[in-house]
């Protein structure tokens, strides 16, 4: 029994670091995961390289005052003569350079004010993160033995953890980017299948009142001999009343293109009062005393087919949009532009705010955006020299730290969508030059 339990207790705990090695690795495991490291190697910086910046300001600053009164006391020894005051503070000046750039070469910024110190938790995070990024400003670095040791340690197990998050989330925020691109892509044919339907019904409509309303003209005799007829009055006709012979219907189908009336024409056929001279004529029925002149009639009927021919065609572009539209979806790329676009806004974006907070010039601002998210990191510009005096100092830094997080996940993300869209191109043009069936054929 008691081998049992044990085997349960040890197949539990097997099961349950299965589960924590799962989820570290899932995709929000790992923004934790990385999260969680980079905090780790801030209090771990912190704690091997605060004490040492403080000890070589302290320095410096005993340095200073004993310089000061070493001066004064060769003025005083030495104030009447000139060449050997002059020879005795040459050395001082001299004594003072050398520790002086002992200090400096220990780490020393020039600053004696604890509050202003490099090696804060925003300060040790910063560079933490600049170690897993592979960026190295190189304005901060270890100066101990174990600080030096531990950054080896540190980045031997930070970068590979920090590529796998950024292929991670880089992947997560490109589908996420897609499927925002489709949305937008699906409202755009939306609108267009909507402009179609409004265009079918606009032609309904107008196909509905040219069939079912037309102009019958009455006629009486003329008093004058050379004139038959005259117009007496208008009549409206439906097309149950007058129906045409075949032979004329065929006639219309074989009319040319360029005899149709536009709306407004036959809008003012409808309206108006009509005035024809004497010409051949069809009785379509019985109860009709006259119709109009065949050149009209041939126009109306004319442009009830036209419309007839629209209306059918508008219906099979919107049958064929929206048959087609889901394969259209699923094979849709985001732009190269667009991807361009997303990553200029935001190393603009990151501009203007270091233009603000380190009161740089706006190039120089992009430029150490752009520097910074390339992983070049020359370290001639680099956050939070203007920042120290500053009592939001730490606070912006935390907000850097997270902008170039966020801004290499981007990167990742517009490199995911910008190979779609070239080796799709890529594809297309080798098969439009044939050199993809040729080595297909040769493959085979």
């Amino acid at each position: 029994m008691a081998s049992r339990r044990r085997r349960s207790k040890v197949l539990r705990l097997t099961l349950l670091i299965k589960k924590g090695i799962a989820f570290l690795f899932s995709h929000i495991g790992l923004c934790a995961l990385v999260v969680a490291y980079t905090m780790l190697g801030s209090v771990l910086f912190r704690a091997v390289e605060g004490p040492l910046e403080k000890e070589v300001r302290q320095l410096a600053r005993d340095c200073r005052h004993q310089s000061v009164r070493r001066l004064w006391m060769i003025t005083y020894e030495y104030n009447l003569y000139e060449e050997e005051w002059i020879d005795k503070v040459f050395d001082e000046l001299l004594n003072f350079k050398r520790m002086l750039l002992r200090a400096v070469w220990k780490g020393y910024d020039a600053r004696d004010y604890e509050e202003n110190v490099q090696w804060t938790f925003s300060g040790a995070f910063l560079y933490s993160l600049s170690v897993i990024t592979t960026i190295g400003y190189g304005n901060i670095a270890c100066r101990t033995y174990f600080g030096k040791a531990a950054t080896i340690g540190y980045a031997i197990i930070g970068i590979p953890l920090m590529l796998l998050f950024l292929t991670n989330i880089g992947d997560i925020l490109a589908k996420m980017f897609r499927f925002l691109y489709r949305r937008a892509y699906r409202l755009k044919v939306e609108m267009s299948l909507w402009q179609k339907r409004r265009k079918v019904e606009r032609l309904r409509q107008l196909a509905s009142s040219a069939a079912c309303e037309g102009v019958v003209l009455s006629r009486t005799p003329s008093p004058r001999p050379h004139q038959q007829h005259k117009v007496k009055r208008i009549h409206t006709f439906t097309a149950k009343d007058c129906q045409p012979p075949e032979s004329y219907i065929n006639d219309v189908r074989m009319a040319p293109r360029s005899s149709s009336l536009s709306e407004d024409q036959l809008g003012a056929v409808r309206q108006q009062r009509v005035r024809v001279k004497r010409t051949a004529m069809y009785d379509f029925a019985p109860n009709c005393l006259i119709s109009l002149p065949q050149h009209v009639m041939r126009h109306v009927d004319l442009e009830g087919m036209r419309l007839e021919a629209l209306i059918q065609r508008y219906e099979f572009e919107e049958f064929v949009l929206r048959e087609s539209m889901e394969e259209k979806l699923n094979r849709v790329l985001v732009p190269l532009w667009l991807v361009l676009l997303t990553m200029l806004a935001y190393l603009s974006v990151g501009a203007v705010l270091f233009a603000i907070w380190e009161r740089w010039d706006l190039l120089d601002s992009f430029y150490f955006c752009f520097v910074s998210l390339a992983t070049i990191g020359f370290g001639d510009l680099f956050p939070g020299a203007s920042m120290r005096d500053d009592g939001s100092a730490q606070e912006k830094l935390v907000i850097t730290s997270l902008y170039l997080l966020f801004g290499m996940a981007l990167i990742a993300m517009c490199f995911n969508l910008a190979q779609e869209e070239v080796v799709s191109k890529v594809v297309r043009l080798v098969s439009k030059l044939g050199f993809w069936k040729s080595e297909s054929f040769e493959g085979g």
